[in-house]
């Protein structure tokens, strides 16, 4: 098996795992004591203090934490290509060594998060090579979830549980890079947010798995997708999140042909968040067409459109007309006048 390419079996080819988890035992990621430069009050106050304008002690700290950042990834990279080895060679992978990889990955990543805007307030114009950083690491989380999507692990269970704190570690460190390269260093998402990123992320891959005709992964993701929208949806605390948690669940649902329960959340997106009724009822008509309700269908597109503003009238008559779920209704001279400016 073949993974992304990067970082494909590390120095050696086929290091044990114990001797390339050793590598990552050791490494000092954020640095600590070891990161200390000239006049740097920041690390000495354990990361709390003011931060010492000393430009010196800046570029000290910057490169000596991007140095110890590509130390652990490379460590993690091989790891991976000894879990690779192992699955080339035709044995199966052990849960265990595979958890041990992602929770690797996820300690690389918080980390580098954590310490992403501390780094950027004290050496911008070392901004774009810690954004690469990121980057590299987000390639490494890729390659790592072909790995172990690949894998022959058992029980079934621990892979999704894998993939699930992949795509964790994934949307932390996607936020982290957009601040960083966005210079916003004092935001903080709420994790209503974070919930959001999570389901979308999810919510992507299963439906481009679907679409893609990659049968060995969809349903993977498929379930992962609705466990975790049924997880936030559970919270119940935000009506705008829930109807976003059931908008998404309808646009799941629709991908796996699931007409009838993509109606449903549909229908409860508009009952929580009336504002999304315009793309839920578009989302509602091709659940209905396909159910081969036409005059439901046509019903909800007049609702998408006269629930629009004025100003989204035209996006949404432009959406009617280019979806393929719809098409089935263009001999309907309804159509016309619906789509008629």
């Amino acid at each position: 098996m073949q993974g992304s390419g990067v970082g494909r079996k590390g120095p050696g080819g086929n290091a044990p795992v114990v001797g390339a988890d050793a590598l990552l035992e050791n490494v000092p990621v954020t640095g600590g004591k070891k990161l200390e430069g000239k006049g740097d009050a920041f690390i000495k106050g354990g990361g709390t203090s003011t931060i010492t304008r000393d430009a010196e002690a800046d570029a000290l700290f910057v490169g000596t934490a991007l140095s110890a950042f590509a130390l652990s990834q490379e460590g993690v990279q091989n790891s991976r290509g000894a879990l690779e080895s192992t699955l080339d060679s035709g044995q199966p992978i052990r849960a265990s060594d595979a958890q041990r990889l992602v929770g690797r990955l996820g300690q690389l990543a918080e980390e580098l998060s954590s310490d992403a805007l501390r780094l950027a307030s004290r050496g911008a114009e070392k901004l774009g090579e810690l954004s690469q950083a990121m980057t590299d690491l987000k390639l490494e989380i890729d390659a790592s979830r072909s790995t172990i999507v690949f894998a022959e692990l058992a029980p079934e269970t621990k892979k999704k549980s894998l993939l699930l704190d992949l795509e964790k570690v994934d949307v932390t460190l996607s936020r982290a890079l957009h601040e960083v390269v966005s210079e916003r260093h004092n935001h903080r998402p709420q994790k209503s947010s974070e919930a959001r990123d999570l389901v979308r992320a999810l919510v992507s891959k299963a439906m481009f798995a679907e679409d893609s005709g990659e049968g060995h992964v969809a349903p993977l993701y498929d379930e992962l997708a609705q466990a975790e929208l049924k997880r936030v949806g559970r919270t119940g605390s935000d009506p705008e999140l829930q109807g976003y948690v059931d908008f998404m669940l309808g646009e799941l649902h629709s991908s796996f042909g699931r007409w009838d329960e993509a109606a449903l959340a549909y229908g409860l997106a508009i009952e929580h968040s009336p504002e999304r009724e315009p793309p839920a009822q578009l989302g509602r008509a091709r659940a209905a067409l396909a159910l081969g309700h036409r005059d439901e269908a046509l019903a909800a597109l007049e609702r998408a459109v006269s629930a629009a503003d004025i100003a989204r009238v035209p996006e949404i008559k432009a959406q009617i007309a280019r979806s393929p779920g719809l098409q089935g209704l263009r001999d309907d001279p309804r159509w016309a006048v619906l789509l008629a400016s």
